[in-house]
């Protein structure tokens, strides 16, 4: 049985992080072969949530929140590399039994995401911290009213969590983040 997780699976990562996590403990107590690969932020698609989003936010804003005090950093992968790792660990590879975080080459926190972002554009972005307790917060009204205000309320929760469990896997790709950014069209 093989199954795609995410980085972000845990107990106290929000309804998204806590079912991915609970699937991954009935997997591996069910199943006698088993393999969880679990890619983190994966850019490159345009989505309009995650790193997708906060990339494209900011590379058209000149003012720029960020939430203060994540520890853990950001291993953004392109989605043709995650594409090619999961084909080879799959039907190269044939793993069983294992539980791999699958993670570009280098962590990011938010302030040198932003500077990176910051050289693509060719200029100054104002940064501006919100502290953990306020991202909280924001968390809980976001909870109780139907409005949507960029942020889906439970990626406030996986953003704090515990992340990289079991084996991590940091892949150099054929698409860093910079050479992203270089091709990217300035939106």
């Amino acid at each position: 049985f093989i199954f795609i997780s995410s980085n972000t699976a845990g107990e106290r990562s929000g309804a998204y992080g806590k079912t991915k996590f609970l699937a991954e403990k009935y997997i591996k107590n069910n199943f006698p072969n088993w393999l969880i690969l679990k890619p983190s932020e994966v850019y490159g698609v345009r989505k309009s949530e995650g790193i997708d989003k906060y990339i494209s936010d900011n590379l058209k804003n000149p003012i720029a929140f960020y939430p203060a005090g994540v520890p853990s950093k950001l291993y953004p992968i392109h989605i043709d590399d995650v594409g090619s790792i999961l084909y080879n660990i799959i039907f190269r590879e044939k793993l069983i039994r294992e539980k791999i975080t699958i993670c570009g080459p280098k962590g990011y926190s938010f302030p040198e995401l932003l500077k990176l972002i910051e050289v693509h554009r060719k200029k100054f972005i104002t940064t501006i911290p919100i502290a953990k307790k306020n991202m909280f917060l924001i968390e809980k009204i976001c909870e109780a009213f139907p409005f949507y205000i960029g942020i889906i309320p439970d990626q406030i929760s996986r953003l704090y969590s515990e992340k990289n469990t079991g084996t991590t896997l940091y892949y150099k790709g054929e698409k860093t983040l910079e050479s992203y950014l270089k091709e990217r069209p300035l939106l």
